[in-house]
């Protein structure tokens, strides 16, 4: 059981298919990332990619991330940038949209983070515009 921290605003719950469809692609994410090399993790996100031709709007993105912050306050582990990311994006790919996965660095200080985009713009990442970073991969 995880407890949300006082500070945080608990998700709402998404419509009952789209809470399964969230919680299945965190388990799928995280199993993925955890048991798999990363380019075997890519390859497969590719192909994922073919089945999700439609690009989402800006609205079905929040919605995706909506369920994923849902699922991830469920969720009993940690769950990384990496995870969380890759969550959004498969969620969105069951929902027959596309959303480009990204994973990117930035110097001085030296980070690495993971997110998704819709039309080459950051989805819910408050912050990336003051000290943006560099796309390393996109899907």
């Amino acid at each position: 059981m995880s407890i949300a921290m006082a500070t945080q605003i608990a998700p709402t719950r998404p419509a009952p298919g789209h809470a399964v469809i969230a919680i299945t692609s965190l388990l799928i994410a995280v199993g993925m990332l955890r048991l798999l090399p990363l380019r075997a993790v890519l390859a497969l996100a590719g192909s994922v990619q073919q089945v999700a031709p439609r690009h989402a709007s800006l609205d079905v993105a929040r919605e995706v991330i909506r369920a994923r912050d849902w699922a991830a306050a469920h969720y009993p582990g940690r769950a990384t940038c990496l995870d969380l990311s890759l969550t959004a994006f498969l969620i969105a790919a069951w929902r027959g949209r596309h959303v480009s996965w990204c994973i990117g660095c930035r110097f001085n200080p030296s980070e690495s983070h993971a997110w998704i985009e819709v039309d080459g713009e950051p989805v819910a990442e408050p912050g990336m515009f003051d000290d943006p970073f560099h796309v390393t991969i996109r899907l």
